[in-house]
């Protein structure tokens, strides 16, 4: 058995391994996000005001990256009354501030992805970097009072940064393909008789997607 062939193997191996996790601990069933190694994609992620529907459908069509600045500005020390045009120094005082903040626990979000992601794929081949697209709700049982959240469309992307001060730059992973969440269709194929895999998609229009499989299935789609 040749390298590449063992390499194969062994990620085949270890995604037989997460399809069969259907314990709570797969937050591709389960989902739970990280209290700093996930990020929300909303109009203020960007660095200017952007919509995040816009943002991935340049991503999947155009194959546009998606770019962060990483090189935060300085903050100077905060003006006090009576420095001469104190207002106007406030004003570009708090306006640098806001920015800081945004882009802070981004970047730390962004560098923990990135770091996992790389983790993952050098130690057992396997790719964990994804945007998710569209979230089911659902219940386990209809005696439950707790809704379940699942990832729905699964968008694989790399993550790479030249250097410290680098912008993080997002791209649309190649290697891998756009696929429906496949732990919630064995979920919902196994316990629900309810086949999410029907239709052979076309991931150019994320929300139409979202609709044929809402409509086909008469599924609640966040």
């Amino acid at each position: 058995m040749n390298d590449a062939t063992a390499i194969l193997q062994e990620r085949i191996s270890n995604w037989k391994k997460s399809l069969l996790d259907m314990t709570k601990r797969n937050r591709l069933l389960w989902y739970k996000p990280y209290r700093v190694g996930s990020l929300k994609l909303t109009e203020d992620t960007f660095d200017e005001k952007a919509n995040p529907e816009e943002i991935i459908h340049q991503l999947l069509n155009d194959s546009k990256s998606i770019e962060f600045i990483s090189d935060l500005p300085i903050l100077p020390p905060e003006p006090r009354e009576g420095d001469s045009n104190y207002e106007d120094k406030f004003e570009d005082y708090k306006r640098l501030k806001n920015i800081i903040d945004k882009i802070k626990p981004r970047n730390k979000a962004l560098e923990i992805i990135r770091r996992k992601i790389k983790t993952e794929n050098d130690e057992k081949g396997l790719n964990i970097g994804y945007i998710s697209a569209g979230f089911l709700k659902w219940y386990e049982r209809e005696d439950a009072s707790k809704e379940t959240l699942s990832p729905l469309i699964m968008i694989p992307i790399t993550i790479e940064q030249e250097s410290r001060k680098a912008p993080f730059i997002v791209q649309l992973n190649i290697d891998e393909e756009i696929t429906i969440n496949p732990v919630i269709i064995k979920k919902f194929q196994s316990d629900f008789n309810i086949d999410l895999a029907t239709e052979e998609y076309t991931f150019t229009d994320i929300n139409s997607v979202l609709n044929i499989i809402k409509d086909d299935n008469k599924l609640p789609t966040t």
